[in-house]
């Protein structure tokens, strides 16, 4: 089976280029909008026999469950090395993202139904739409509306909700001490807002009062990024590749206030993003984590990067690249979905200006900042379009 994938400025154009590049027998695995765009995945020699059946195997290290007849019994299954393939790879991405668009869409059929039995909440789940949540959320949201009537009552009746979702309760990393460990996948600013917190730590208390240690052992000049950060606050920084390495590093840093950990970014589907966090937590009882997850990351994957790490092994969340975001329901959608708060917004490069605590009622502010800005684009681009015209 070979499969590609296509973009074009629309369904005609993409179709187009599969019917060009594969010929009339391709099948459409999947398609969504991609930015201002289309993108479409298809496959020739399809067998849905073996896709489904490559999807139904345990992924690489993980232990295949015991068949009700297998003769074997109850003792411990050990999990049987797979040939992996780029081609099954994408099928199983793709498998996903349908899995997830399926459940997404369960969700706002059952939101709808409920919707028609309660229509004075009409204007409130507009008011949600518009902020890009998920239809879980607006859910979430509209089950905690009361007997208002539908109009400007219901759309406040509903931001106050959503507030209130959003109120989980966080300590803020600085003012409890400790040791914290910023976790989350490549390019989401760890390093940076790991360096804007010792910043904030260092104008408040001075820089004895807290250390950087970076245990990133697998990107390129992770360790120099920090060191120079280090160097510029006046901030000792400690390098622990090893879990040993990094045991004995915070045991000699016991007496400091604070104790920040960069840790090393890697894919949400990656496994050892997993198994560095519960490294993380071996060799230190009191080490809290907090994910950080970029605003302009889509939803399927700030799930994939919470569902990763386990949102019960999280004391919270810090939001990264405010500044790069079109909107921020995604980012409120899996906060309200894994009743994680959020302690921190970074909002820039800026060292430690672009760095802001947080409050939920700030998100939801923010949130519907963005619907306007985007709301006055439109009416901004329509009328130079109808004026050129």
């Amino acid at each position: 089976m070979k499969i590609r994938r296509f973009q074009g400025a629309n369904v005609r154009n993409v179709l187009g280029q599969v019917r060009e590049a594969l010929g009339p027998d391709a099948v459409i695995l999947s398609n969504r909008r991609d930015g201002a765009g289309v993108e479409i995945v298809a496959a020739t020699d399809y067998d849905e026999a073996s896709v489904w059946q490559a999807a139904a195997r345990p992924e690489p290290g993980q232990a295949a469950s015991p068949s009700a007849g297998d003769g074997r019994g109850c003792g411990v299954s050990q999990a049987v090395p797979e040939p992996s393939s780029p081609g099954l790879d994408e099928v199983r991405e793709e498998l996903s993202r349908i899995k997830s668009l399926l459940e997404e869409r369960i969700d706002g059929l059952s939101w709808r139904r409920w919707l028609r039995h309660h229509p004075q909440h009409r204007a409130a789940c507009q008011e949600l739409q518009s902020l890009d949540l998920s239809p879980g959320a607006i859910r979430h949201v509209l089950s905690r509306l009361g007997t208002a009537p539908d109009g400007e009552q219901s759309r406040r009746e509903a931001m106050v909700a959503l507030v209130r979702l959003l109120s989980v309760p966080v300590d803020d990393p600085l003012s409890q001490g400790g040791i914290v460990a910023l976790v989350g996948t490549t390019g989401v600013g760890k390093t940076t807002t790991l360096a804007k917190l010792a910043a904030r730590q260092v104008l408040a208390r001075g820089p004895q009062s807290v250390r950087l240690v970076s245990s990133d052992g697998h990107r390129i000049g992770a360790h120099e990024q920090l060191i120079t950060y280090g160097r510029l606050l006046g901030v000792g920084v400690h390098v622990a590749e090893t879990a040993d390495e990094l045991r004995h590093v915070l045991g000699e840093l016991s007496h400091v206030p604070l104790v920040l950990v960069d840790s090393a970014g890697m894919g949400q589907r990656d496994r050892r993003l997993i198994d560095q966090l519960q490294r993380l937590r071996s060799v230190a009882d009191r080490l809290r984590a907090y994910v950080v997850l970029p605003a302009s990351a889509p939803l399927d994957i700030l799930e994939q990067t919470i569902m990763a790490l386990g949102p019960e092994h999280l004391a919270g969340a810090l939001i990264s690249k405010l500044d790069e975001a079109l909107s921020l329901g995604p980012i409120l959608s899996v906060l309200i979905r894994h009743r994680l708060g959020a302690a921190y917004l970074a909002n820039g490069q800026r060292v430690p200006e672009d760095l802001l605590r947080v409050r939920p009622a700030d998100l939801v502010l923010r949130a519907r900042a963005y619907v306007r800005q985007h709301r006055m684009a439109a009416t901004r681009d329509a009328w130079h379009t109808a004026r050129a015209g």
